[in-house]
């Protein structure tokens, strides 16, 4: 059990490897903050996690406001960092969350029966998820298993590959991508496998691409399971809104 609010927090230095053994969890005591981490990794390079689970108290938790309680924050200054075969599971908010980093991998995780979001990508440069599951995400809009979304003009999401991963029964779409407020480019999500989902794949703002700006795109429904076979690429350059543009 451990505290995930304020100071409290568990941090990890630079040059570190965190491994758990298997069947090791770590456990957010029952909280009333609208925001809080449970392991985070900030202005550290060289950093990996491996194995056991992050678990939240999203059934616990005392407040009702707020949907920022994440498993794995890893954030500004963060540099070099791989997370291996770690699960992040029920979350206030999200297992996963990635703001103001550099060359991040997560390789066979499991994000599981979280609130929000499985993985929000809101800030980054370089990032690869391969073989991992997102699952289960509900509770809170939009309750997919990957959100690529920047807050505001000065994040952007640049080079992140999304391959042989599987998406399942997200109550949001399994992936959502949203270019409206900043610059999301070069997103490659290749051979995955979605079911149960809302929507497989919504892209929001695809800026760049003709006649689709601040449109929704939506692939499928989520009633099937199947496989992209070939690489959806979206490459998009600096978004400009529009005068008179209304969030």
């Amino acid at each position: 059990m451990v505290n995930a609010v304020g100071d409290a927090r568990l941090f990890i230095e630079s040059n570190v490897i965190l491994k758990l053994a298997n069947d090791a969890v770590l456990k957010a005591i029952p909280n009333d903050s609208k925001k809080y981490s449970v392991l985070r990794i900030s202005n550290a390079s060289n950093v990996a996690v491996i194995g056991g689970t992050i678990e939240g108290e999203r059934y616990g938790h005392s407040g009702d406001i707020g949907e920022w309680g994440m498993g794995i924050w890893i954030g500004e200054g963060a540099e070099h960092v791989t997370i291996s075969g770690v699960t992040a599971a029920k979350m206030w908010g999200d297992g996963f969350y990635i703001q103001g980093a550099n060359d991040v991998k997560l390789c066979y995780v499991n994000a599981d029966n979280n609130r929000r979001q499985g993985l929000s990508i809101i800030q980054v440069n370089g990032l690869e998820i391969k073989s991992s599951i997102f699952q289960n995400t509900h509770g809170t809009r939009p309750s997919a298993g990957i959100d690529i979304e920047p807050d505001n003009d000065e994040q952007h999401v640049a080079t992140v590959r999304i391959r042989d991963s599987q998406f399942l029964n997200n109550a949001g779409p399994g992936i959502v991508v949203v270019g409206k407020k900043s610059v999301v480019s070069n997103i490659e999500i290749t051979r995955n496998k979605f079911f149960g989902n809302l929507h497989p794949l919504t892209v929001k703002g695809a800026c760049g691409r003709e006649n689709a700006t601040y449109d929704t795109e939506q692939l499928g429904g989520g009633s099937f399971a199947y496989v992209d076979v070939t690489e959806l690429v979206i490459a998009k350059n600096k978004c400009l809104r529009p005068r008179g543009h209304r969030q």
